[in-house]
């Protein structure tokens, strides 16, 4: 509803894999969506998916259409579009959000295989946040 276009049913539905080892089941996709990546419109058809940690996926494909290129250490995507000039898209300072996993979570992917180090951080120089700091919903 937020993008002014509704929903279509895929042709066929197809499952998503999670960092968590759970699936989800993709079966709607919003077509012809504006996506503006500095100043510069573009067009997707957006598949929804019951994420909340991702605001959007883009896929090769999509990137490869509009002639994107993926710098992973500087953290930078660059749409050099045929004669016009570089779209640069450059991720801000914000510091990621961190990942938890809860222990059911975390045994099921032991026992699937998957091996990780688990560890405890602790901050003793961080200054407590006051009220202000915290992020509220009303």
């Amino acid at each position: 509803m937020e993008f002014g276009i509704e929903p279509e049913q895929l042709h066929e539905m197809f499952t998503v894999s999670t960092p968590v080892g759970e699936s989800i089941l993709a079966a709607r996709v919003y077509m012809g969506c504006i996506v503006t990546v500095r100043g510069r419109d573009i067009v997707a058809d957006l598949i929804e998916l019951g994420m909340v940690d991702f605001d959007v996926i883009m896929g090769m494909d999509w990137l490869y259409s509009y002639f994107a290129k993926l710098d992973c250490r500087t953290r930078t995507v660059r749409f050099e579009f045929p004669s016009e000039s570089v779209v640069e898209w450059k991720r801000d300072g914000v510091v990621p959000k961190v990942w938890f996993i809860s222990y059911l979570n975390a045994t099921k992917m032991i026992n699937k295989g998957c091996i990780y180090h688990l560890v405890w951080v602790t901050v003793t120089d961080a200054e407590v946040p006051t009220l202000e700091f915290v992020p509220v919903v009303s």
